[in-house]
């Protein structure tokens, strides 16, 4: 029995060691960047709130920590590949836990703000309306201030840098007018830069750990890191210590603007002078009211029924207007079906408010979509071939309601008005469905009545949607009917266009324009050579070099274009985009001599892609030059003959074509 029971503690003893053997060889991949004091390096060691935090939790776990330094965006990648295993120190965001996984205990909160230099004077965003502003790629404050700024349609130039350090760096040296970086880092470092916080800050974010999505080891490096935080924070005093350690901050110099103070000062008399007014009036008010009363002998029930009147005054005045604002969505979603029964949906909460489920869907029979508001939740559910029935417009009472119904709420109205709105031109169906449950209610005359009213504009919708989309369709249909007429006349530019339309659309997203605008530039770029048609086969082709005359004649081509789109086919916008596309920065190309800001935007964009992928490209007079040659081309007439910001947007796209396709410029 001894000797049993001898083998059996030898066994748990090896087990044990063997135990400890495989949680001492863990090796934890951490990736690290420069954004101090969360981390950073010190003399080529890793330093930081973060670090501290992830290396106390290795020791207690037995891990082994392999650190990983590189820029932000490298380690994003990395950590979507799975090549490190923890990135620290990142913003949690609904859009990034679809690409990651985080922990659940945050470390400390953050947001993102404005920094610019001291003598700068900055109160609000539109201070910054074109100017340049360095920001991170794929940094959360980046993509909050872009809202920020689209939001109240102010216009800025993004620089892209590395990290937080290069942002300010850039500032401080007047590369740029201001820089996007975290709060948390800006408090640390300004007073190094000479540099000061200003009052705009937007996104607030909780700062925590990521790891790759639906890593086996996650489930080893989440409970642990969890458990230390918690029990760390349940330490008031050890939980400050370790933040008071890494924040100790400098006298921060924020921009107090100065008509605030006079702001205080006359909001506080307002406030005296309407206070006794409203004082003078009150007592005027009941002196009055009292002498009414005794005029009229005013019965307590008259009363009640004067206010009912008022109230039912007010209300049809509210309704109006959210119809109004109804009517309005049909012009500002245009064909968004998504944004439009949206719209449904909040007007029929506050037109309604009595009922307890709305549903709004639209889509067309091949990919639907429904959007229903049921108790306060609004939810989107997938919608099928089949899944709109082919019913009439009425009000249905219980057994009347059809199991389809049911089937899309997921309960048994015991009323419902339901209104299919079928356009069979373009294969479209929109679905409103409205019930009123509380109370076993029934749905009344006046909510009827409201609910009618909605059916109409809908179809209202439905027909500008299908009037919008045809007419979308045939300026698509001219456009490549134009370009197959373009290639077969002059053949050596094939594809040409649609590159151009590329670069421009690339060129285009960098600057931070609006959707509508890049678009607007893609099919201008896809449209820039049609005027060519006009130019005789043989000048086009021609092998030898061109002449005066035939150069004149070529020099024409932007002219037709814009003149064919502008007079018959009603693209006055494109016509003038594509008009300027040969002009020079220095004022010296064609048709018009428009020089430097004078020229469009979108026309400037395109003639630096067109530049580049002409070059490029196999000419009947030449042969294709290098990509080395052509950007060397586009770097020479920088500030000349093109925007040199956009050209030194270019040089960094072709870098990252090079890049990708394994070749360095160097």
């Amino acid at each position: 029995m001894q000797t049993a029971s001898c083998h059996i503690n030898k066994v748990l003893i090896l087990l044990a060691l063997l135990l400890v053997t495989v949680s001492y060889s863990l090796t934890v991949r951490v990736g690290i960047y420069n954004n101090s004091p969360l981390v950073y390096l010190e003399n080529g060691k890793p330093r930081g709130l973060y670090i501290e935090v992830i290396e106390r939790v290795a020791s207690r776990e037995g891990w082994q920590i392999e650190y990983i330094f590189d820029t932000w965006s490298n380690l994003i990648t990395a950590l979507k590949s799975g090549q490190i295993d923890v990135l620290t120190a990142i913003a949690y965001s609904q859009e990034r836990a679809e690409l990651f996984d985080y922990n659940s205990e945050k470390v400390l909160l953050n947001w993102g703000v404005v920094c610019v230099k001291d003598e700068a004077q900055v109160e609000n965003t539109f201070d910054l309306d074109g100017k340049d502003i360095a920001v991170i790629p794929n940094d959360i404050y980046y993509e909050g201030f872009r809202n920020l700024c689209e939001s109240f349609g102010v216009n800025v130039s993004y620089v892209f840098v590395d990290d937080y350090f290069s942002a300010l760096k850039a500032v401080q040296e007047e590369e740029v007018f201001a820089g996007v970086v975290s709060k948390n880092y800006a408090l640390i470092n300004c007073f190094e830069y000479h540099i000061k916080l200003t009052q705009i800050m937007f996104s607030p974010v909780a700062l925590k750990f990521a790891f790759p999505k639906g890593a086996e080891l996650n489930t080893v490096l989440i409970p642990a890191i969890d458990r230390y935080l918690a029990e760390l924070k349940s330490h008031d005093d050890s939980y400050e210590a370790l933040i008071n350690k890494y924040f100790g901050y400098p006298r921060m110099k924020t921009a107090f603007p100065k008509w605030l103070f006079a702001l205080l000062i006359a909001t506080f008399a307002a406030l005296g002078a309407f206070f006794i007014w409203t004082h003078t009036l009150r007592v005027a008010v009941n002196v009055k009211t009292k002498e009414l009363q005794n005029l009229l002998s005013i019965t307590e029930r008259q009363k009640k029924e004067l206010n009912k009147s008022y109230q039912r005054a007010d209300l049809y005045l509210n309704r109006f207007t959210k119809i109004s604002d109804l009517l309005g969505d049909l012009i500002s979603v245009s064909s968004n079906e998504k944004s439009f029964s949206e719209s449904i949906i909040n007007a029929l909460k506050f037109l309604l408010p009595g009922m307890d489920i709305y549903c709004v869907a639209f889509g067309c029979f091949e990919r639907g979509f429904a959007l229903v508001y049921d108790r306060d939740t609004l939810r989107e559910i997938p919608m099928g071939k089949h899944d709109f029935p082919a019913i009439k417009e009425g009000l249905y009472r219980d057994s009347e309601v059809p199991n389809e119904i049911t089937a899309l709420l997921k309960t048994k109205p015991s009323e419902a008005y339901i209104a299919p709105i079928v356009d069979k031109e373009v294969n479209n169906c929109y679905l409103l469905v409205a019930t009123a449950d509380k109370n076993q209610r029934r749905l009344t005359k006046e909510e009827i009545s409201i609910l009618r009213t909605t059916v109409g504009i809908t179809k209202i919708f439905a027909k500008m949607t299908r009037h919008e989309r045809s007419t979308r369709e045939f300026h698509r249909k001219l456009i490549m009917t134009l370009l197959k007429i373009l290639e077969y006349h002059e053949p050596c530019t094939k594809g040409h266009s649609q590159r151009v339309a590329d670069y421009s659309v690339r060129i285009a997203k960098r600057l931070g324009l609006s959707d509508e605008t890049v678009e607007k530039i893609y099919w201008s770029a896809l449209m820039h050579d049609i005027g060519k048609v006009a130019v005789p086969k043989e000048i086009l082709n021609k092998k030898q070099r061109l002449s005066e005359e035939d150069y004149e004649k070529i020099k024409q081509h932007p002219v037709v274009a814009s003149e064919l789109l502008e007079r018959y086919a009603g693209l006055t916008e494109y016509a003038k985009i594509i008009r300027h596309h040969h002009e020079r920065w220095d004022g010296k190309g064609y048709p018009d001599g428009l020089k430097g800001e004078e020229i469009p935007q979108e026309s400037r964009i395109m003639a630096v892609a067109d530049a580049f992928d002409a070059m490029t490209s196999d000419r009947p007079y030449r042969k294709a030059l290098s990509v080395e040659a052509a950007k060397d081309q586009l770097i020479r007439g920088s500030k000349t003959q093109f925007d040199d910001r956009l050209v030194r947007i270019m040089i960094s796209i072709i870098e990252e074509d090079l890049q990708a396709e394994g070749f360095s410029s160097g």
